[in-house]
């Protein structure tokens, strides 16, 4: 493992983790109804662009030219949409009445914390793939596209966290401190991936497409349901093409 590429890594997964922290510290100066519904459809577009293209051409494609086989890679993609799947479904059954006590609370934060483990272990093993090509700009680039994309997309995602415990009776300072908590998976599960590499290269197909399914759930669930505007759909696309272009471009 080079000292570069470690830290090229940690420096991706303290972004996406700021993003959150800063989506969370939001509160500070939210109101109610006043929500700008055009700018999150063109946040959540963009992101979701970034992101589905990232689970194609940067996890997906990338486990599949790894290895002989294209086993490890379609189990590994369908195992990680599953497991976020049911992650989502815990969401929504924990949302489907009015949050009344202390327990469905902490439900809330387990499931939203939960949702954040794929992003920085998509996160982690993109870099790591990068590293293992050398830090080469047709691997590199990509991998810091990514972590732009989930740490744009972070920013409303650490409101919606910490907004509802703040809804419910929680102080500010701790729906910010729990907010922030959440997203501390991110960098942990990524370097936890990162290192994995590092130890077990067989791994590497199945975790890369393990992520690539985990991510393109969270974008189909999370984001795509968010774009309602125009401009929203228009930002999707450019997302998207922008980085399929970076992946196509560079590819070497």
């Amino acid at each position: 493992m080079t000292l570069n590429g470690f830290f090229y890594a940690l420096g991706g997964l303290l972004f996406i983790f700021a993003m959150t922290s800063i989506g969370s510290l939001s509160i500070l100066f939210y109101k109610k109804n006043q929500m700008n519904e055009k700018l999150r459809s063109i946040i959540y577009g963009f992101s979701g662009g970034i992101m589905l293209a990232s689970s194609i051409f940067s996890l997906l494609l990338p486990s599949i030219k790894t290895h002989d086989t294209i086993f490890l890679s379609f189990t590994g993609f369908f195992v990680g949409g599953l497991i976020f799947i049911f992650v989502d479904r815990l969401k929504i059954n924990i949302f489907k009445d009015k949050i009344k006590d202390s327990k469905k609370l902490s439900l809330v934060f387990l499931s939203m914390t939960l949702h954040n483990i794929p992003e920085g272990l998509s996160v982690g093993l993109s870099f790591a793939l990068a590293m293992k090509h050398g830090l080469d700009y047709a691997y590199l680039i990509p991998s810091l596209s990514l972590a732009f994309g989930i740490g744009i997309q972070n920013i409303p995602e650490g409101l919606a966290i910490a907004l509802p415990l703040h809804t419910q009776g929680f102080s500010k300072s701790k729906a910010i401190f729990l907010g922030v908590v959440s997203g501390a998976v991110e960098p942990i599960f990524g370097l936890c991936g990162f290192l994995l590499i590092e130890a077990l290269t067989m791994a590497l197909p199945f975790l890369l497409a393990l992520a690539a399914g985990a991510m393109m759930i969270v974008t189909f669930f999370e984001l795509f349901s968010e774009v309602q505007k125009e401009w929203g759909k228009i930002f999707l696309l450019i997302g998207f093409l922008l980085m399929m272009g970076l992946d196509v471009l560079l590819e070497v």
